[in-house]
């Protein structure tokens, strides 16, 4: 394939950026990107390293279709090459297409950052190849050094030798991709017949009949009959299971009885796709789009029926029943980390709570208020930190080298501003901090009141909020005991030391998964921090 001058242009702007962005961050190598003080093409042994760090960059395991590869020159370990060296794109093109079989697709762009030369191959695999020495390559004593049909990839930050076995195994995955492609419209064919007869046309049947029924007996007896084909049945099944529970679920201002509202709990419940995890761990085998749909819509069906118990019918036991649904669907999908889905959760379980304070016939709806909100916190509490233990002392009794170790953490996290809590920590109004082997590893705080920081936070981001609002902040976990929920742990800790209305502010993707998890929500616009666009997030009493 002839190098690609013409994409240059098209990729300029944005890759130019994210070098930079590269070099001012100085990341980890990873399996799709390599750095290189130079490149020497010029001898056997220098152009036999670059063949190799191109075949293995191509062959990068990972998605399908696979991001690109970048190989880039004149940085590397926090420096930039100190002689000002010039390649030519095209002579390194010449090179790939010679030794590299089949034909990898690459793109070459040059610029300069700080001052020097920088240079950058970009890598575009097809992920239905695998790339292998073309010819053979020696050094001037005859020593091979790439022998034709030898392979390599990358596995983090290394590249590695692909066994012939390896090879043998992507091979086969390549010919499964392309078998799952070329039946793929054969399957969907028959997808549409399995729907159109067998246990589908006999679920459908069986909605046909609930739609003519009238009584909410009858509606019961037709949620037994369903609940087998909601079990035992692949997902286009489940599909219609699903639009017949939702012909029960629409008619639930109509005087839904709780034993109906309990059947439609059974049915729904046999729906969701747990995959051999349960409602206290992750499932075990990943979730696919099918699975995410059939969770999707049974959300649907709950929210339905939790909005008309909420504003209509004002039934507790029918209201204790969504409340449960909601929980089962909150936790499976914080423990499965399925962020968008748990953001529809709550934010349509909020809205249906929301319900309950408006009045009908002069009164509310107060004690489905509080079932709704306790099932939701209950639901997000999700992790537990085994090994760690978690204590909460009085902040100004706690000794100086472990007040120093909780400055270290943070001042390691480099997401907090250290100084601000080497001050600040001593006259936190509440403290929490994580330990393992009598070592702290994480740290959190409730901080003192500061009226004159909330009023500037609430004008900064447009949300009133009453200035005696405490802030929780200074959450950090020291780097090698990250990945246990620590910080989960010690909001946790932090909250059962005060009831009443709390905010955090935070720039931190991972934060904001976690102050979610403890019923934090996100409010106002974003502003310019030290060094981030800061969001506020608030916590009700």
């Amino acid at each position: 394939m002839q190098y690609a001058v013409e994409m240059a242009e098209l990729i300029k702007t944005d890759l130019e950026s994210q070098v930079r962005l590269w070099i001012k961050k100085k990341p980890k190598e990873s399996s799709r990107l390599e750095f290189k003080l130079k490149v020497e093409i010029g001898t056997p042994g220098g152009k036999a390293e670059f063949i190799r760090d191109v075949i293995a960059l191509a062959n990068s395991e990972g998605e399908t279709p696979r991001e690109d590869g970048h190989l880039v020159i004149g940085f590397k370990d926090a420096r930039f090459h100190d002689k000002d060296e010039h390649y030519d794109g095209a002579t390194f093109g010449q090179i790939l297409d010679s030794y590299i079989f089949p034909a990898v697709n690459y793109a070459w762009r040059a610029f300069e950052v700080e001052g020097a030369s920088i240079s950058v191959l970009v890598i575009k695999p097809d992920t239905d190849v695998v790339y292998v020495v073309n010819k053979k390559l020696q050094d001037e004593n005859s020593r091979v050094l790439l022998s034709p049909g030898q392979s390599l990839g990358r596995k983090a930050d290394r590249k590695i030798d692909l066994s012939g076995e390896a090879i043998h195994d992507r091979l086969r995955g390549i010919a499964e991709r392309r078998l799952e492609k070329a039946t793929d419209p054969l399957r969907k064919r028959i997808k549409h017949l399995e729907r159109n007869s067998g246990p589908a046309f006999e679920v459908k049947r069986i909605r046909f009949e609930m739609e003519r029924a009238s009584g909410w007996d009858a509606l019961d007896d037709y949620l037994d009959k369903l609940l087998p084909y909601a079990r035992e049945f692949d997902d286009a099944v489940k599909h219609e299971v699903l639009d017949a529970v939702m012909e029960i679920t629409g008619r639930t201002k109509l005087g839904m009885p709780a034993e109906v509202a309990r059947s439609v709990d059974t049915v729904l419940l046999e729906v969701m796709p747990v995959k051999g995890g349960s409602f206290n761990y992750p499932a075990r085998e990943p979730l696919s789009e099918s699975d995410l749909k059939l969770l999707k819509r049974v959300e649907h069906a709950t929210f339905e029926m939790t909005w008309d118990a909420c504003r209509y019918l004002r039934d507790i036991q029918v209201v204790d029943v969504c409340a449960r649904l909601y929980w089962y669907l909150i936790r499976f999908t914080t423990l499965n980390r399925l962020r968008s889905l748990q953001s529809e959760c709550l934010h349509n379980v909020r809205y249906a709570r929301h319900m309950c304070s408006e009045e009908r016939k002069g009164k509310t709806f107060p004690e489905a208020q509080q079932k709704l909100s306790w099932e939701i916190r209950d639901a997000l509490d999700a992790f537990e930190c085994e090994g760690y233990a978690v204590t909460t002392p009085t902040a100004n009794k706690v000794l100086p080298s472990n007040l120093a170790a909780c400055i270290a953490i943070i001042k390691g996290g480099e997401a907090v501003d250290w100084i601000s809590a080497k001050r600040e920590l001593p006259l936190a109004t509440a403290l929490a901090l994580a330990w393992q082997h009598k070592q702290i590893v994480g740290v959190g705080a409730l901080k003192r009141e500061r009226r004159e920081y909330a009023a500037d936070v609430a004008a900064k981001s447009g949300v009133d909020f009453p200035p005696e609002t405490l802030e929780l902040g200074y959450i950090a976990v020291a780097p090698e005991h990250r990945g246990h929920h620590l910080s989960d742990c010690i909001v946790k800790a932090l909250l059962k030391q005060h009831k009443g209305q709390l905010f955090a502010t935070t720039y931190s993707e991972y934060m904001k998964d976690t102050l979610v998890r403890a019923d934090f929500r996100h409010g106002g616009k974003e502003w310019k921090g030290r060094k981030f666009m800061l969001s506020l997030w608030l916590r009700e009493a």
